[in-house]
């Protein structure tokens, strides 16, 4: 998807992501949310992450 968005001319991206992603511990699916956002956060795009919480 990084290779596609940089082939494309896509400078920023805009991922839905979780707020398990950042918390401690992290819950199962927060690690493996937090692990796609860490391919982004290294693929040198722009990123803003949208972290819906319902507290």
């Amino acid at each position: 998807m990084v290779d596609a968005a940089r082939s494309a001319g896509v400078n920023r991206i805009v991922l839905l992501s979780s707020i398990g992603a950042i918390l401690e511990p992290k819950p199962m699916i927060g690690a493996r949310i937090a692990a796609r956002d860490d391919v982004f956060r290294r693929s040198g795009l722009e990123v803003t992450y949208l972290r819906a919480n319902i507290l």
